[in-house]
C-alpha cells in the first residue's frame, strides 16, 4: 500500500519522473540528516551550483522557504530534492505540509504516512508530520511523531532547552490541559518514553498548571510508573501552591505499612518508626533532624518513656543559636490544639529549649504557641503546649520546631548537655 502511496505522491509532485526508477527504490531506512547551524540559502545555492544533484541542499532551502510560508518556492525545491533522492523522507514531508496549505487533504494524509515509512526517525521530518496530524484533528498520530522527534535527543542537562523539547513541550502541555487528554497519554504512562520526566518537569515549572500537573501525576501513580523523583517534584509543587493537606495525603500514601501505624495528627510521636530526615530533603512531614557541629540528635533506645525509643539531644558544648534544627509539619485544621509530650533533662541552661508552633507560610513566623521553657535535672516528665490554628489562607501548615530561649548568640540563650523527648500526642480542644 505504501509503494503504490509513494508511487501517486512523487509522480503527482514530479510528473516526468518514470516510474519504473520509483519501483527500484530500497526499502532501507536512509540516516537521518541533520545540519547545525542551519546554512542560508545563498550558501545552498552556492552548493547546488557546484554539485547539482545534491539533494541535502535541495531538502534544506525547501525547509527554510516553508518556515517563510513560501509555499511555491517550497514545493519547487522539494520536488528537486526527491528528483535527486527519490527516498528522501524529508521532502516528502515538506510536500505534505505544501499541500496543508493547498487544502488538499488526501495528499497530504498519503504524503505524511510515505514520510513516516522513508525517515521514521528523523527529528524534524516528524515535527512536520505531527503539525500535519495535529492540524488535522489526528492527536494521537501527532503524539506518536513528537515521541519519535524527542526521542532522537539525548536526555542529559541540556535536553529540556534543546530545540526539540522547548518546541514540543508546550504543545504537549497545552493538550495536558484538557480533561479528556488521558487516553491520549496512557500509552507512555504505561511505557515512559526518555523525555518522559523532563516534561513532566516541564509541567510542574509552568504557572496555572496545578490541575493539568495532578491529573498527570494521578495517571502516573495508577499505572505504578511514578517515579520518586517526580513525587518530590510533585510534592513541592503542591506545597508552592499551597495545597498541603493533598501533599500531606501524597506522602502519607507512599509510606510503607509498618509506618503508616504511626500516622495521626503527628507523625510518629514516639519516635518507633525510625523514618527521619535531614534539613536537605523536600519531605517535611516525618521528624526533620538537621546537623549542627558540636549537637548530636539521634533515637535513644537507653532512655525512653515508653515503646522502644526516645529522642536524645546532645548538645556537647556550650551552644547559643539553635532554632529549627529539629521539627514537623502539621496540616492541622483551623481550631484550639494541645500537645502533650514527655520530657527528661540533664541540661545547663539559664533559659533552656522549648518548643514552639508557627505557620509556614508567613515570614514572620510568629507563634501560634509555646511551651514552657524546659532546663536543668529531671527524670521523665510531661508537659504541654497549647496554640490556636488561625482560620487563614496563610497557615494552612504549620511547623512544630524546637528553639533557645533567649537572645541568640548571648549568654541568656546557651546550653550544654542532654535532653530527651517522648510519646507527643495533639488533641483538639474546645
Amino acid at each position: 500500500m505504501l509503494r503504490i502511496i509513494f508511487i501517486k505522491i512523487i509522480a503527482i509532485a514530479i510528473g516526468g519522473i518514470l516510474l519504473f526508477r520509483l519501483l527500484s527504490i530500497s526499502e532501507g531506512i536512509p540516516v537521518s540528516i541533520t545540519s547545525n547551524p542551519a546554512p542560508s540559502i545563498a550558501t545552498l545555492k552556492k552548493v547546488i551550483h557546484h554539485n547539482p544533484s545534491h539533494a541535502f541542499a535541495y531538502e534544506q532551502i525547501a525547509l527554510i522557504e516553508l518556515q517563510n510560508q513560501h509555499y511555491d518556492s517550497a514545493k519547487q525545491y522539494a520536488v528537486k530534492a526527491l528528483q535527486n533522492n527519490l527516498s528522501s523522507g524529508m521532502a516528502t514531508a515538506i510536500l505534505m505540509r505544501v499541500y496543508d496549505h493547498e487544502n488538499n487533504t488526501e495528499r497530504a494524509h498519503q504524503a505524511a504516512l510515505l514520510a513516516t515509512h522513508l525517515w521514521p526517525s528523523h527529528d524534524v521530518s516528524m515535527q512536520l508530520i505531527a503539525k500535519h496530524w495535529l492540524q488535522a484533528g489526528f492527536v494521537d498520530r501527532a503524539m506518536s511523531a513528537w515521541n519519535i522527534s524527542l526521542s532522537q535527543t539525548p536526555v542529559d542537562e541540556h535536553f529540556s532547552k534543546s530545540f526539540t523539547a522547548t518546541t514540543i513541550f508546550p504543545i504537549l502541555n497545552k493538550i495536558a490541559q484538557h480533561e479528556d487528554s488521558t487516553q491520549l497519554f496512557q500509552t507512555y504512562h504505561m511505557q515512559p518514553p526518555s523525555w518522559w520526566d523532563p516534561f513532566f518537569h516541564y509541567m510542574v515549572a509552568q504557572p496555572n498548571n496545578l490541575t493539568a500537573v495532578d491529573r498527570f501525576y494521578q495517571q502516573a501513580l495508577l499505572n505504578g510508573k511514578a517515579s520518586p523523583a517526580n513525587k518530590k517534584l510533585y510534592l513541592s509543587n503542591l506545597i508552592q501552591g499551597n495545597r498541603w493537606t493533598k501533599a500531606h495525603d501524597i506522602w502519607k500514601n507512599g509510606l510503607s505499612e509498618e509506618e503508616k501505624k504511626h500516622t495521626g495528627a503527628i507523625f510518629d510521636g514516639g519516635f518507633e518508626s525510625g523514618r527521619t530526615t535531614d534539613q536537605h530533603t523536600d519531605e517535611k512531614f516525618s521528624w526533620t533532624i538537621g546537623y549542627k557541629s558540636d549537637i548530636q540528635a539521634y533515637l535513644d533506645k537507653f532512655s525512653r518513656a515508653s515503646g522502644s525509643y526516645s529522642l536524645r539531644i546532645a548538645f556537647n558544648s556550650w551552644i547559643t543559636d539553635y532554632w529549627g534544627y529539629i521539627s514537623q509539619v502539621l496540616t492541622l485544621k483551623p481550631g484550639n490544639y494541645r500537645i502533650d509530650y514527655k520530657t527528661r533533662a540533664n541540661l545547663n541552661a539559664e533559659k533552656g529549649v522549648r518548643w514552639i508552633v508557627h505557620c509556614m507560610n508567613t515570614t514572620d513566623y510568629t507563634e501560634l504557641g509555646t511551651g514552657k521553657a524546659l532546663a536543668g535535672f529531671f527524670d521523665w516528665q510531661t508537659d504541654q503546649l497549647h496554640f490556636t490554628v488561625p482560620d487563614d489562607n496563610q497557615c494552612k501548615a504549620q511547623k512544630l520546631t524546637l528553639v533557645l530561649v533567649g537572645k541568640t548568640n548571648t549568654s541568656e540563650a546557651r546550653v550544654r548537655g542532654d535532653i530527651w523527648f517522648d510519646d507527643f500526642f495533639i488533641h483538639a480542644e474546645e
